[in-house]
C-alpha cells in the first residue's frame, strides 16, 4: 500500500518539484505530531519498507515541505489508504455473500413416457474450489467439468453419451436455500437446445456413506474427535462409531428425517453410562448439528461439526 502512495506522489512531480521522500506512519488519529520516522528514501523511485505489528496508517511526506505541500501529500496518501480499505472491505463482503451449494441436488423429467431421476453431488472446499459428480441412469458417476460458484450462481458441464451420440450438457442457475432456478443447455454437433432446470437439494442415507471425522467441544473445555463409518449392508445402512479406545459401538436408529442425519450411541466409560443422540444437517462432505447427551447423572446439549474423509482411490 505504501508503494502505491509513492507512485501517486510521483505523478504529482511537477507540483512537488521532485523532492526526496521520507516514509513514516501515523496513528489512526492522523496527527502530524505522532509521526514515527522509519526510513529515508534516496529517491522517489525506491520502494519504502512496510512496518508490521502496529495498527498504523501509512503516509508519505516531503523533507522540509511547505505546509501546503505537506497537506497535499497528506490528502493524497489518505485518499489512497481509504480507497484501498474500501476495496478490501468490498472484497471481503462479496466473499461472505458466497453461498455454499454443497450437497445432492435432485430433479426429475419425462423421456419417452418414462420418469427419469437424475442428481448431481457438489462439494465446495475450504479454498472455494467446486467439484462434483453427475448421477444418472448409469451406475457410473460422471465427473463435472468447469465447475464454479460465484456468489449465488453455480455452473458446470460434462459430456454424456446416449445411444452412440455424445452430448455436452451445460448447467447454470441461481441457488436459494435448498432450491435452484436454472437451465441446462444440451448440445451436439448439429446444434443445441435449452431446457429449464429446477433441482432441489435433499439428503438421503446414500448421501452420507463414507468415513466421517467429528469434532465436539465439551462443556469442560475438552475437544473430542470421534469418527463414524457409514456403509450399506444389504438393503440397510449401518454406522460404526469410534471414540478413543474406550468407545467402539454401532450407531443406533441411523436415519434421515427432514434432511437431518440422526443416530444414537450408547456406551459405558469408566463405570458411567453415556447416551448421546446426534442430529445434524449434512452439506456434501460437511455436517453441523447438536448432540443431546446423558452421562451418569448429568445431561445437556453440545454442538458438533464434521467432515467426510476423501474416499481412497
Amino acid at each position: 500500500m505504501v508503494w502505491h502512495v509513492a507512485k501517486v506522489v510521483q505523478t504529482f512531480g511537477s507540483l512537488l518539484g521532485e523532492p526526496k521522500l521520507l516514509t513514516c506512519f501515523v496513528t489512526p488519529s492522523l496527527r502530524i505530531g505522532q509521526r514515527i520516522l522509519l526510513h529515508q528514501l534516496e529517491s522517489a523511485t525506491q520502494s519504502p519498507k512496510l512496518f508490521v505489528g502496529l495498527p498504523l496508517v501509512p503516509l508519505l511526506f516531503v523533507r522540509d515541505p511547505s505546509i501546503v505541500q505537506q497537506r497535499k501529500l497528506f490528502f493524497i496518501a489518505f485518499a489512497v489508504f481509504a480507497l484501498t480499505t474500501i476495496t478490501l472491505s468490498a472484497q471481503e463482503k462479496e466473499k461472505s455473500k458466497q453461498i455454499d451449494p454443497s450437497g445432492t441436488w435432485r430433479w426429475e423429467y419425462e423421456m419417452n413416457g418414462e420418469t427419469i431421476k437424475d442428481a448431481v453431488r457438489l462439494n465446495l472446499d475450504r479454498e472455494g474450489k467446486l467439484t462434483g459428480t453427475y448421477h444418472g441412469r448409469s451406475d457410473k458417476p460422471v465427473e463435472l467439468k468447469d465447475a464454479k460458484m460465484e456468489g449465488d450462481k453455480v455452473g458446470f458441464q460434462f459430456p454424456l453419451e446416449i445411444q452412440g451420440t455424445t452430448l455436452t450438457l451445460k448447467f447454470s442457475g441461481k441457488v436459494s436455500q435448498d432450491e435452484l432456478d436454472g437451465a441446462v443447455d444440451i448440445s451436439t454437433g448439429g446444434g443445441s437446445q435449452e431446457f429449464p432446470w429446477k433441482p432441489k437439494r435433499s439428503v438421503l442415507l446414500e448421501d452420507v456413506v463414507g468415513e466421517w471425522q467429528f469434532k465436539i467441544e465439551t462443556p469442560d473445555g475438552n475437544t473430542l474427535e470421534p469418527s463414524m463409518i457409514v456403509s450399506k449392508s444389504g438393503d440397510k445402512y449401518v454406522g460404526k462409531y469410534k471414540s478413543d479406545p474406550n468407545i467402539n459401538v454401532d450407531a443406533k436408529e441411523l436415519k434421515v428425517e427432514g434432511n437431518q442425519l440422526l443416530f444414537m450411541i450408547e456406551a459405558e466409560v469408566e463405570g458411567n453410562k453415556i447416551k448421546a443422540s446426534f442430529k445434524g444437517r449434512p452439506y456434501g462432505d460437511k455436517i453441523k448439528g447438536k448432540i443431546d447427551y446423558v452421562l451418569g447423572d448429568q445431561s445437556g446439549e453440545v454442538e458438533f461439526t464434521g467432515r467426510r474423509k476423501a474416499a481412497a482411490k
